[in-house]
C-alpha cells in the first residue's frame, strides 16, 4: 500500500519470517520483491538491502554466533565419541539413557549448525527471494526503467544496478539495454569502479549475444588498459576482462589477446600477475589465440603428438603409440581444468574485492603517520650519536679507533719524543738508586 507505516510493518514481518524460514514460499518471496517499486524511498531501500543479502552477511552471522554461545553455556560439554554413543544406548537405566541421548542430539544439532554457518560464510553462492521470481524478465526491465528515472543518490542507484545484475545472472536473462546504460559509468575516474565491474561481470553469461556486450567490453579495454594508465587501473581492467571472458569467451579475438598478454612482463607485479592469469584462462578455453610460447607445455606436447600421428604410417604407427604410452602424465583429464561451467558461474556471487586483490591501495597522510608511530613504540627516546656512544659499555668501536689514529709523520715524532722522555726519566732515577756497598 501507499501508506508508508503499514507497508514498512508488512515488509519487516515478511522479511523476518522469510529469513527464519517460517514463510519460505514463492508468494512471500514475490511480495518482498515487489517492495522495490514502492513510491517511498525508505521502503525501497529496505527491500533492496534484503534482496542483496546485506543483513544476512552482517547481522545473521552475529546472531547465530551468539545463539551458539548461549547454547554452549547452557548445556554441559559432551565429547562426541564411540564410547559416549555406546553409553547412551547400552549403559544405565532407561531414564539415564534418555538424558544421555538428549545431550547427544543437542551436540549433533550444534555441530550441524556450525558446519552450515561455516559453509555459508565460505561459499560464494547465495540465496535470495530472487530465485522464486515468477516474472524475472519483467522485474529486471521494470527495475531498470525506475533506475533510469529515479533521482536517488548514486549509492541507491548502485544497489539497483547490483540487483538487476544478480537477477540477470541467476535467471540468465537477455537485457540488451542494460549494458549500454552501464557504459556511462565505466570510467577510470569513477570512485566505485570495482563494484561497477562486479555488476558487469554478474550480468554476463553464455546466453547473452556478444554484440550486446562488445561495446562495453571494448570501452573497458581502451579506458583502463593502455600505456599511460596507472598500474592500479591496468590491474583492475585486466581482472575484469578475465572474468568477463570466463563467462563469454567469444568476446576475445587473437590480436587483442596477444596485446594484453604482453603485460606479463610489466614492471609492476600486480599487472604481470593479472596478465598471467588471463593467459592461464585462455590456455584452457582457446589456446590457439595465444602465441606459441604462451600456450603451455601440455598444449605443445599434444600438438607434437598430433604431428607424429600424421607423419607415422604402416609399421611406423606403433612408434607414435609407444611414445604416447611412455608419457601418460603429459595428458590431462577434463577434471584437471579449473574453469567452472556456466551453471556454477551463474550461482556465484561476484565480490568487488576480487578486483583489488593484488592492488596496493595508496595510504593517506594520516594513515602513513599512524603507521610510522606504531613502528616507533618499542623504540627508546631519541639521542644523538655522540650521547649514544658515551653510554656504550666496553671498548671503543673500530670507527672510534680509526679516528684516534695519528698521521704517519706526527706518529713518528711522538714516538721519538716519547723515547727521549723515557731516557731522561731513567737517567734521573739512576743517581738515586742504591747500588750496594763499595768493595
Amino acid at each position: 500500500e501507499e501508506d508508508e507505516v503499514r507497508a514498512k510493518t508488512a515488509l519487516v514481518t515478511l522479511c523476518e519470517l522469510h529469513r527464519k524460514k517460517y514463510w519460505f514460499d514463492e508468494r512471500t518471496a514475490n511480495a518482498i520483491c515487489t517492495a522495490c517499486f514502492h513510491p517511498a524511498s525508505r521502503i525501497m531501500r529496505a527491500a533492496l538491502l534484503l534482496l542483496l543479502d546485506y543483513e544476512k552477511i552482517e547481522n545473521d552471522s552475529d546472531s547465530d554466533e551468539s545463539d551458539i554461545e548461549d547454547e554452549t553455556k547452557e548445556s554441559p560439554q559432551v565429547i562426541l565419541s564411540k564410547e559416549t554413543i555406546y553409553k547412551a544406548n547400552h549403559q544405565g537405566t532407561a531414564a539415564s539413557k534418555k538424558k544421555k541421548k538428549a545431550k547427544l542430539e543437542r551436540v549433533m544439532r550444534r555441530m550441524k549448525r556450525r558446519q552450515r554457518l561455516s559453509t555459508e560464510r565460505n561459499n560464494n553462492s547465495y540465496y535470495s527471494p530472487l530465485n522464486h521470481l515468477n516474472d524475472a524478465q519483467g522485474f529486471a526491465e521494470k527495475l531498470l526503467s525506475r533506475c533510469r528515472k529515479c533521482n536517488e543518490i548514486f549509492k541507491v542507484k548502485m544497489m539497483m544496478l547490483k540487483l538487476i545484475a544478480r537477477t540477470v545472472g541467476v535467471h540468465r536473462l537477455i537485457l540488451s539495454d542494460f549494458y549500454p546504460f552501464l557504459q556511462k559509468y565505466i570510467q577510470p575516474r569513477q570512485l566505485d569502479i570495482t563494484n561497477l565491474f562486479a555488476v558487469v561481470v554478474q550480468a554476463c553469461h553464455d546466453k547473452v549475444p556478444p554484440n550486446d556486450v562488445e561495446p562495453l567490453f571494448k570501452q573497458i579495454v581502451t579506458e583502463f588498459i593502455h600505456g599511460r594508465a596507472r598500474p592500479e587501473a591496468i590491474t583492475v581492467g585486466l581482472t575484469a576482462v578475465r572474468e568477463i571472458c570466463m563467462r563469454m569467451p567469444l568476446l576475445m579475438n587473437e590480436d587483442l589477446l596477444r596485446d594484453l598478454a604482453l603485460y606479463k612482463k610489466y614492471r609492476e607485479k600486480a599487472v604481470s600477475v593479472a596478465a598471467r592469469s588471463l593467459i592461464g584462462l585462455f590456455r584452457e578455453l582457446n589456446p590457439s589465440l595465444l602465441v606459441k610460447k604462451d600456450r603451455g607445455w601440455h598444449i605443445e606436447v599434444s600438438e607434437q603428438e598430433d604431428d607424429d600421428d600424421v607423419h607415422t604410417s604402416g609399421d611406423d604407427e606403433s612408434v607414435g603409440t609407444n611414445r604416447r604410452k611412455k608419457d601418460p602424465a603429459k595428458k590431462r583429464k577434463f577434471a584437471d581444468f579449473q574453469v567452472p561451467n556456466s551453471d556454477q558461474l551463474s550461482l556465484k556471487r561476484v565480490d568487488s574485492a576480487m578486483f583489488e586483490v593484488h592492488v596496493k591501495r595508496r595510504r593517506s597522510k594520516e594513515e602513513r603517520s599512524a603507521l610510522a608511530k606504531a613502528g616507533r613504540e618499542d623504540r627508546g627516546k631519541y639521542l644523538p650519536r655522540k650521547a649514544a656512544n658515551q653510554k656504550k659499555t666496553g671498548g671503543l668501536s673500530n670507527g672510534q679507533k680509526e679516528r684516534k689514529k695519528k698521521m704517519p709523520v706526527v706518529a713518528k715524532r711522538e714516538k721519538v719524543a716519547k723515547s727521549h722522555l723515557e731516557k731522561k726519566k731513567n737517567n734521573q732515577r739512576a743517581g738515586k738508586q742504591f747500588r750496594g756497598r763499595k768493595a
